[in-house]
């Protein structure tokens, strides 16, 4: 059950076996979305290299020196700027059987 919930969430690419298990439970093309999936999966290397090489790269030199300081973010703004999602929801608790 978390396997399925988390490949339905969207926050990270399933495994290939769990997405085909996905598609052929919802009767999809498999060919198709496994293209779709390696293609996407190439996409996520990618950009996560890239990331990488960015991080690594010093900073640039100041240009020029502000006088004025830049605001600080929200917490919440920082998340996002990481790419991080948190998703909070009301629903109450479930409550245990009284067997």
């Amino acid at each position: 059950m978390k396997t399925l919930a988390s490949a339905a969430g969207g926050l990270r690419l399933p495994t290939l076996p769990v997405s085909m298990a996905f598609v052929s439970a919802c009767g999809g093309d498999a060919s198709e979305w496994e293209d779709r999936w390696h293609k996407l999966a190439e996409r996520i290397t990618a950009d996560a290299a890239k990331k990488q090489r960015a991080e690594d790269s010093p900073p640039p030199e100041p240009s020029e020196v502000s006088e004025t300081p830049e605001a600080p973010k929200p917490p919440a703004q920082e998340q996002a700027d990481k790419g991080e999602v948190y998703v909070i929801t009301s629903a109450k608790p479930r409550q245990q059987p009284d067997w």
